[in-house]
């Protein structure tokens, strides 16, 4: 038999913390517009020029400018709107008669080739300004604040939970995974299996307000092994998991039984499906 006193009981005062929320999706979007203009100010600045300057030799060269009169009555443009909507509903076409293209086919290829310029030129635009807002959201989201969330399974069951823990980048999870794992449970390293899953980073609110990546990665534990002096740590608390949440502004780590912490930790927070099973009593 095991020697009893080397089990630790677990503590009848801990608090599973706070879960992060993820921002809303227009908080995304304004972060992103005031991360672009604090770091892409000079390329918005001349795109803005360039568009206003096209407005106004659009406006003062009549070869550009549109066939609409410059005196519009409300009746005039609800018609065109309803023109419009009818012809979108009821017609592959889009306009006709100065509004929309005529569904008569060029008779030339030069004229056929003008009229998809114009078509290639507003794609071209579209996909170099989606492909731009893709770098920038890239960049947004490499300069956001880190947090990870760490879980150690044995058998299935979490016995080691780090919640949201600092992260310098990517680049760390792992190393800086089972450091902070084997911090918690009093070990110098821990023996897992390399089946170690990381999923993509999602964004939550931090208790400052502010966005940051979260990052979470679980890990497979080996069994004990006294011989080998492996994970001697699950002798030590058997059928409890050890349990920390930095949102809670507290670096306490907690002794939590199996069932207090299935019961009162949201299930959304677990990245693995959890069948809470009965550990046996390591003697």
């Amino acid at each position: 038999m095991a020697d009893h006193r080397d089990k630790v009981q677990p503590d009848s005062n801990w608090e599973p913390g706070p879960t992060l929320k993820r921002p809303r999706w227009l908080r995304c979007r304004l972060s992103i517009f005031f991360y672009a203009l604090k770091h892409n100010f000079i390329q918005i600045a001349a795109m803005v020029l360039a568009l206003l300057l096209l407005i106004d030799l659009i406006l003062r060269w009549d070869e550009l400018r549109p066939p609409v009169s410059v005196h519009l009555s409300a009746a005039l443009i609800t018609g065109v709107l309803q023109e419009a909507f009818d012809v979108l509903v009821h017609s592959p076409t889009f306009f006709e008669m100065g509004t929309v293209p005529s569904q008569v086919s060029p008779l030339t290829w030069v004229s056929w080739w003008i009229n998809v310029q114009s078509l290639l030129g507003g794609g071209t635009l579209l996909v170099a300004l989606f492909v731009w807002y893709e770098k920038i959201r890239g960049d947004w989201m490499s300069s956001l604040p880190k947090r990870m969330s760490v879980f150690f399974l044995h058998q299935g069951q979490p016995v080691i939970i780090c919640r949201y823990v600092w992260l310098a980048s990517e680049g760390d999870l792992r190393a800086w995974g089972q450091q902070v794992a084997a911090q918690s449970v009093g070990e110098r390293f821990l023996s897992f299996y390399p089946n170690v899953n990381a999923g993509s980073p999602t964004l939550a609110v931090w208790i400052d307000c502010g966005i940051c990546s979260h990052y979470a990665i679980c890990f497979d534990l080996m069994d004990l092994d006294e011989a080998g002096k492996q994970n001697l740590f699950l002798r030590k608390y058997p059928g409890m998991s050890r349990y920390q949440n930095m949102a809670a502004e507290s670096n306490t780590v907690s002794t939590v039984p199996m069932a207090d912490l299935k019961r009162d930790v949201d299930a959304s927070v677990f990245p693995f499906d959890w069948q809470l099973e009965s550990a046996p009593d390591r003697d």
